[in-house]
Parts: structure tokens; sequence; C-alpha cells
């Protein structure tokens, strides 16, 4: 079972051994997207891709040509790619 949390002191009396892989734990525990946050941002890029019938990387592509103008749909959808991401490389 993944370590939630360790106190302050129980984490000094640890060996240094230990002490490194609690910590380890810890941070990529925390950086493990929660409640299947990254399912649900999936879900809703999907909603946007198929609503505009093209790609996240077409959007970006169109975006740069102008092409597409940001909407607050693109706006949108664009915040869900940036979390998306941010997600992506907390998880690494």
């Amino acid at each position: 079972m993944a370590r939630k949390s360790i106190s302050l002191n129980t984490l000094r009396a640890l060996p240094a051994a230990e002490r490194d892989r609690a910590l380890a734990e810890l941070a990529a525990n925390a950086a493990a997207p929660r409640n299947g946050q990254s399912a649900v941002l999936d879900a809703r890029i999907r909603f946007f891709e198929q609503q505009y019938e093209m790609t996240s990387d077409e959007l970006h592509q169109r975006l740069r040509s102008g092409q597409q103008t940001e909407t607050a749909d693109v706006a949108k959808w664009l915040f869900l790619l940036e979390a998306r991401n941010g997600h992506a490389s907390a998880a690494r």
C-alpha cells in the first residue's frame, strides 16, 4: 500500500536508506493523478476533438497557422490539454 503521510518524528527515527525510500514513495504518491483525473481529462479532451472533428495536434497546428481562432471553447480545450500534460509530466 502506498504511504500517504509520515510524521517528522517517525521520519527522523528511520535509518537513512528507509528514510530515502519513504520520501521517494511519498513524492511518487503526491505526483500521481488522483481519483481518475487523467481519465476525466482525456474524456473531456475527446469531447472537444469529436465536436470540432480534429485532433488536439491539429488544433495546435491550426492555431499556429491562423486557421483557427481562440474561442471560449478552444480556450477550455487548451486548458484541459495543459492540465493533462501536467499530470503526465508529474507521473513520470
